[in-house]
């Protein structure tokens, strides 16, 4: 079966169904839309295989957010307790996680280290309140590049161990590594997952940080502690960028944006979409927006109903299948990373870039470096 899109006057509908769309994701999608637009209405009729149900939920990451709204359906009773279950697992998971990153917030305060939270707890705090209905999977922090290996220092001495890169590097390796790459992971005593980034994503055209900190940054509190994180306009256009760029693989990054939109004045948003242009980022942020009013059937904000045209349609038909669960081809990513804007810089940086693990499998003079990106097709194999 196909599915197609039509361009109504603010949206596109779907009028048939593609393979993908399984009963079990209509049913999700039906059960997400009450949730958000606080509606009632009948859930699909349609048969649906429980267990593919629960595995789509997990995938997602929506156990915990569905599972503070339970009540609502009586049509998923049978797999209630499934739910539940997957919801504590999850909810005790994201208790170590969060007092593992209040230990990192004071081992850097302690060691004058500069630290920001731009996503993760703090974030979800700030747009769901402390009602247990957004979980994380890992704790992200980000400071500058030059204190990198002071932190990691501090984490060893704490008895965390690192997880990628999972190789040394001489001094000029490590150089390059910080060209090519955004982060380094690492793994607490408790087991759980640190990624400290130093910069926002691996290709740095992608969205240009003011120098002046007041431009993006406000300080806040998290557990009375005193915090720096992006503000709302910067938060909004970031989250729009790491869900494309990791192909809208789970549902909750999408209500993530949803939920930050309705806390947002007209005025934010418009700032936010005025970023995204001066970035060359206009035609991801409408095209994020319509995905979530296809979606989720969520209002289109004023100030952007007349910006959806037919030129969004790719973006959202790729976006559907990865929520579904399909999986994107290596050739369709690597398209869809290099034309994430129309950038010639960015272009030109992004088709230069290659896994940090290829430096391990390949070991290449520094001065030759650039031969990297040229052997990624013997590279891959071995990865």
């Amino acid at each position: 079966m196909i599915q197609k899109y039509v361009l109504s006057k603010k949206n596109y509908q779907l009028f048939k169904k593609h393979s993908y769309i399984t009963p079990e994701f209509q049913l999700l999608l039906c059960v997400i839309k009450i949730i958000l637009l606080k509606t009632s209405i009948p859930l699909p009729t349609n048969n649906y295989d429980e267990s593919k149900l629960l595995q789509l939920i997990k995938r997602n990451n929506l156990s915990a957010f569905i599972a503070a709204h339970i009540h609502l359906f009586q049509e998923l009773e049978k797999i209630k307790p499934s739910i539940t279950q997957l919801s504590k697992i999850n909810l005790s998971k994201n208790l170590l996680l969060q007092a593992d990153l209040l230990k990192v917030i004071d081992l850097t305060t302690e060691n004058n280290l500069y630290l920001v939270l731009f996503k993760g707890h703090p974030v979800n705090e700030m747009i769901y309140g402390n009602n247990n209905g957004r979980t994380s999977t890992d704790i992200d922090i980000m400071l500058p590049p030059e204190e990198l290996q002071l932190l990691e220092n501090i984490l060893f001495e704490k008895e965390y161990i690192i997880d990628r890169p999972s190789f040394e590097m001489n001094e000029k390796e490590f150089k390059l590594f910080l060209k090519i790459d955004n982060k380094k992971s690492y793994f607490s005593p408790n087991k759980s997952k640190l990624d400290v980034h130093f910069k926002l994503f691996k290709n740095p055209y992608l969205i240009a940080l003011p120098k002046e900190e007041e431009k993006y940054l406000l300080r806040t509190t998290f557990f009375n502690r005193n915090i720096y994180r992006m503000n709302n306009q910067y938060t909004l256009l970031y989250l729009m960028v790491d869900g494309k760029i990791h192909y809208w693989e789970k549902m909750m990054w999408l209500i993530d944006i949803v939920k930050l939109m309705e806390k947002m004045s007209e005025n934010e948003l418009s700032a936010s979409y005025d970023l995204a242009k001066k970035n060359k980022l206009d035609h991801l942020f409408i095209a994020t927006i319509s995905l979530c009013n296809v979606v989720f059937e969520s209002p289109i904000p004023p100030p952007f109903e007349n910006k959806i045209t037919s030129k969004h349609a790719e973006y959202i038909m790729l976006a559907l299948k990865s929520l579904s669960g399909k999986n994107n081809s290596k050739l369709s990513k690597w398209k869809q990373r290099v034309s994430m804007k129309p950038d010639l810089k960015y272009f030109l940086y992004q088709i230069s870039l290659f896994p940090t693990r290829d430096i391990n499998i390949v070991r290449i003079p520094f001065a030759k470096r650039i031969l990297y990106p040229l052997f990624r097709p013997i590279t891959h194999l071995f990865s």
